[in-house]
């Protein structure tokens, strides 16, 4: 029996050069820097996951008009990533889930890649710098669309 592939989404936020990104502890002693994300419910669009997610999760308020996926990642047969950019957000910083340990702007050229996850180093500075990919067995693809998504 196959296993259907969920759709989980992360977004990072972008100011001018810099980058948003939380300090997560993933399990006791794992804690990797990243954008905020999660599973896309049923029903729910990527964007609207993406939506739900910054609320649920922080007290920044994004807006549908505002996120643009960059990159799918098919990160197992169990997962597809969806990676989005938000460019305009409002609201205070601040953690919302224990999980979340810190928040910090890193310059788009200087990211802390060694605590990310190993996969990040490939795609998260070509996201930043413009390109939109789909990685798929560890090959990154530079692409126009997406697969299935109306651009």
């Amino acid at each position: 029996m196959q296993t259907q592939q969920r759709h989980g989404t992360v977004c990072f936020i972008v100011e001018k050069d810099c980058v948003l990104l939380a300090l997560i502890e993933y399990a006791p002693g794992d804690q990797k820097w990243n954008g905020i994300g999660g599973y896309v419910e049923a029903g729910e669009s990527l964007e609207d996951c993406v939506v739900r997610e910054m609320q649920e999760e922080t007290e920044i308020i994004v807006e549908k008009k505002d996120v643009e996926e960059v990159a799918q990642i098919d990160v197992s047969p169990e997962l597809l990533l969806h990676v989005f950019l938000a460019h305009a957000w409002r609201g205070e910083l601040q953690a919302k889930e224990a999980s979340l340990k810190d928040f910090h702007w890193w310059p788009k050229n200087d990211l802390p890649l060694a605590q990310m996850f190993s996969g990040s180093v490939r795609w998260l500075p070509l996201v930043l710098h413009g390109k939109r990919l789909v990685v798929t067995n560890n090959q990154v693809v530079e692409v126009a669309n997406f697969p299935g998504r109306e651009s």
